[in-house]
C-alpha cells in the first residue's frame, strides 16, 4: 500500500510534456507544454519533423521510425528547461504540400524527457494528420503515447 501511495505522489509531482501542433509559414510548429507540477528536462527531439505523403488505401508502418539518437540512446548537446505551465518549440514541419487541397500529409515524432528528482527518462510519441488545410492529432496505435 506504501509504495502504491509513493508512486502516485510522483505522478502527480512529475513533469508531463503535451504535444501541440499551431500553424507556422508555410507549415507547423510543434510545442511541447508542460501541465506537470516539476520542471522537464528535453533531451532528445527531431527539430526537423518529416511528413509522409500517404495515399487512400495506404497506412504508416505498424511501428514508427524516429529521427537519428531515439533508439540509439542519442541525448542533445544542450537540453531544453520547460517549467510547469511554460512550451518550448520541439520542432517545425514546413512545407508546401501541407496546403494541397488533396493532401494527407502524416507527420510523426516524439521526445524524450527526464526531471529534477530521479534518472526516469519519459516519452511523448505523437502523430498528426494534415488534410484539407487542418491538422488533427491521428494516426495508427503506438504512435501517439505519452508515458
Amino acid at each position: 500500500m506504501a509504495l502504491k501511495q509513493t508512486n502516485l505522489q510522483i505522478a502527480m509531482q512529475r513533469p508531463w510534456l503535451l504535444i501541440k501542433a499551431t500553424h507556422k509559414g508555410m507549415g507547423y510548429a510543434f510545442t511541447a507544454h508542460n501541465t506537470g507540477n516539476s520542471p522537464a528536462v528535453i533531451t532528445w527531439r527531431d527539430p526537423f519533423i518529416p511528413g509522409y505523403d500517404i495515399k487512400t488505401g495506404e497506412s504508416l508502418p505498424p511501428t514508427p521510425t524516429y529521427g537519428y539518437g531515439f533508439s540509439e540512446g542519442g541525448e542533445l548537446v544542450h537540453a531544453l528547461w520547460v517549467a510547469p505551465g511554460e512550451t518550448e518549440e520541439i520542432g517545425i514541419f514546413d512545407s508546401f504540400a501541407a496546403f494541397r487541397p488533396d493532401a494527407r500529409i502524416f507527420v510523426f515524432s516524439a521526445i524524450k524527457y527526464g526531471n529534477t528528482y530521479d534518472d526516469t527518462i519519459h516519452e511523448s510519441r505523437f502523430c498528426y494528420r494534415i488534410s484539407e488545410g487542418t491538422i488533427a492529432l491521428d494516426g495508427p496505435p503506438g504512435y501517439n503515447d505519452y508515458n
